[in-house]
């Protein structure tokens, strides 16, 4: 089972963290942020949604210790028939704890349109709760197959940056970042 260690500066352990016996994936720990209050890790490849769809689990301090609290994993598609083709999104490429919110992203999301197009790769990134309910989906504008939105985001203040290596608008795969700014 893939355990997490928390370090002092100088290098010491100061506490492991058990996650969940349902964490079976090799990239347990990819991603992850801190807060005062809660600690999401990233699990890009776990498989019970669907192969390597992903997953992010989140725990909060509890009288100085990390208790799990969740498993969060990406919504599939309603239309049961274009499900197939969601397989391998990497929800939880990139992970960002904003007080009560998480910005997860699925860099390889998968947007079928219908039975004959599917934008594979194309990413996205979501806005959640830390109790798991999605709040909003949050979109590139001209994002296309193969852009790997969502693989790397950054947040300071009210921007967020999200980066699309695969983003193909100054040459192949040139990449692209792309700022938000919350409105309040």
């Amino acid at each position: 089972m893939k355990k997490g260690f928390i370090f002092d500066l100088d290098g010491n352990v100061v506490e492991s963290l058990h996650p969940h016996p349902e964490v079976k994936a090799t990239t347990y720990g990819w991603t992850f942020d801190v807060s005062d209050k809660y600690l999401a890790v990233g699990n890009p490849r776990d498989a019970e949604n669907g192969t390597s769809n992903g997953a992010v689990y989140v725990y909060e301090r509890i009288d100085g210790n990390w208790v799990y609290k969740r498993k969060i994993m990406e919504n599939l598609h309603p239309d049961a028939s274009l499900r197939r083709y969601q397989t391998s999104m990497y929800f939880g490429a990139s992970v960002i704890i904003d007080g009560e919110h998480l910005i997860l992203g699925s860099e390889h999301y998968h947007l079928p349109i219908n039975i004959r197009t599917v934008l594979r790769a194309r990413g996205s990134l979501y806005l959640y709760t830390v109790g798991g309910k999605l709040v909003q989906e949050i979109l590139a504008s001209d994002a296309t197959a193969g852009d790997h939105y969502g693989s790397a985001t950054a947040l300071s203040g009210d921007t967020l940056v999200v980066g699309a290596y695969g983003h193909d608008g100054a040459g192949n795969m040139s990449g692209a970042a792309y700022t938000f700014t919350r409105s309040t």
